[in-house]
């Protein structure tokens, strides 16, 4: 079930104001941030915790909206007792960052809805956003009370996906209120500045107009340089933005009053997504994708000894192409274990395979680059290929962009034959052409000659199977007990399944 998060996963590099703001300020915003920012200096354990962070007024570029609460609330179509009142995100793409102001209300309409919205979360990446608090306010009975300066606010490290063995150094800016009660509104808006520098300025955002729960409004924004093309695309929606030119860029506005909640079937496949959502990007091909990657995705420097060692040894020992595709592919599975250090531009570029066989480990761009490497080294014809593990055709309907992918593997073409081969697997035997291969329906080919999405169809068709014979043996049952034999045969994607749950 989708629902608004308040739990922002775009970040920043952190910052610290050290002083107040040498222009006395004009606004009533202002005001509020430059009392914020005072009552930080006079605490110096607050400054002191608040290292990961900044306090500051309202940005004045951003518009801002009217916070409207109702008097009475269809409780019926809420969820966990939490109305959602604002989802106001605007942006500034500006020339070589991203400005991104967040600012969010949803009301405890009963006991349930506290436990929601009485804490705060901010994500982001330490290595290249910023993150400044503007406000957090509690509004009761239609007073407003902003408590921002003497909120609890801890910055927490948490690896949410340690246990799949991906860390990726985002850290969490947590809130936890004190004395909410239900029919409470909180209030909050921050502003995140910075952008992942392994995407070289090649912006790409998505805005979902729609959610299981109701939402009395949904405000997107967006500044963009005129001269800079963008590219939109709707999914399951026909509503359009209200564009206007603000001197060198454009405004882009999205709004929906009184979204109401959508109905999820339960039974809609995993790639379907049912809600409305757009894409913006400033690429409109998938060659455009190609141009990012290839830079990322290409060694041009020579292998160190380590990796020349691995490939002599290979090649020594193996009769055939084939042969050798098979070495390499269990090389990198069971010599270099799963783990993805992905902190900044970890989270698309990969180790250069040399660092990645020092360390023994490496996620799959690692693990993928370094098959590549040794194959190409041994005139096999290998190349990265950007996947979705859930997606799947569904990129086809996507706006070219390189967030489209979550997975790298390797493509091989040899002796006629396509393999699509993923060097994070784990226990696969058997030979070249019983090898369990990946089919993720579309995938990007990182190669300069690609020029769209390849269907993933290997050249022979192989089929994973499971066949299951159970055995009663009643002969002697009216004197003993009679016997009941399972029989359990697996093949290729099966069979390594069991091979890793039997490890």
């Amino acid at each position: 079930m989708r629902t608004p998060q308040y739990v922002d996963t775009s970040g920043q590099q952190p910052v610290v104001t050290r002083q107040c703001y040498p222009a006395w300020p004009q606004s009533p915003r202002q005001i509020a941030g430059l009392l914020a920012v005072c009552a930080l200096l006079l605490d110096p354990v607050r400054a002191s915790a608040a290292a990961e962070y900044a306090m500051g007024p309202e940005p004045a570029w951003t518009k801002p909206l009217t916070l409207a609460v109702p008097a009475n609330v269809e409780h019926a179509t809420l969820s966990q007792g939490t109305y959602y009142l604002l989802t106001d995100s605007q942006t500034w793409v500006k020339n070589n960052t991203v400005i991104k102001y967040r600012h969010y209300a949803q009301q405890a309409v009963n006991q349930a809805g506290l436990d929601s919205i009485s804490r705060v979360s901010i994500n982001f990446d330490p290595t290249y956003e910023k993150i400044t608090l503007h406000s957090l306010r509690i509004i009761r009975k239609g007073k407003a009370t902003d408590i921002l300066t003497r909120a609890k606010i801890m910055v927490l490290q948490r690896e949410k996906d340690a246990e799949s063995r991906i860390y990726d150094g985002s850290k969490t800016i947590n809130i936890v209120l004190e004395d909410i009660r239900v029919g409470d509104v909180v209030e909050h808006s921050f502003t995140r500045q910075g952008e992942n520098p392994v995407l070289a300025n090649h912006y790409y955002d998505n805005y979902n107009l729609g959610w299981a729960v109701p939402v009395r409004e949904v405000y997107f924004r967006l500044l963009w340089p005129t001269q800079r093309p963008l590219f939109i695309k709707q999914h399951g929606t026909t509503i359009t933005p209200k564009t206007k030119v603000m001197g060198a860029n454009t405004e882009y506005v999205w709004s929906v009053k009184d979204a109401k909640a959508m109905a999820e079937d339960a039974n809609l496949p995993g790639w379907y997504d049912p809600y409305p959502w757009i894409q913006v990007s400033e690429m409109d091909t998938w060659q455009n994708v190609i141009r990012w990657a290839l830079p990322l995705y290409t060694v041009t420097a020579p292998t160190g000894r380590d990796v020349n060692a691995a490939i002599k040894e290979i090649s020594a020992r193996t009769a055939s192409k084939e042969d050798q595709l098979l070495a390499v592919l269990r090389f990198v599975q069971g010599e270099i274990r799963y783990l993805g250090i992905e902190i900044g531009a970890g989270s698309y570029a990969p180790n250069m395979p040399d660092t990645v066989l020092a360390r023994r480990f490496g996620d799959c761009k690692d693990k993928s680059l370094l098959m590549v490497t040794m194959l190409r080294a041994m005139d096999i014809d290998a190349r990265p290929a950007l996947v979705h593990t859930y997606l799947r055709k569904q990129l086809a309907d996507w706006q070219p962009t390189p967030a489209a992918f979550n997975h790298l593997i390797v493509f091989v073409k040899l002796n006629g034959k396509s393999y699509w081969l993923d060097p994070t697997r784990s226990y696969q035997k058997g030979t070249l052409d019983n090898v369990a291969q990946s089919d993720y329906g579309l995938a990007l080919i990182v190669d300069d000659t690609t020029r769209g999405l390849a269907t993933m169809e290997a050249t022979q068709p192989v089929y994973n199977k499971k066949q299951v014979e159970e055995v009663f043996d009643l002969r002697s049952a009216e004197q003993e007990p009679g016997d009941f034999t399972v029989r359990t045969h697996f093949e290729r994607y099966y069979a390594d399944d069991i091979r890793r749950t039997l490890a």
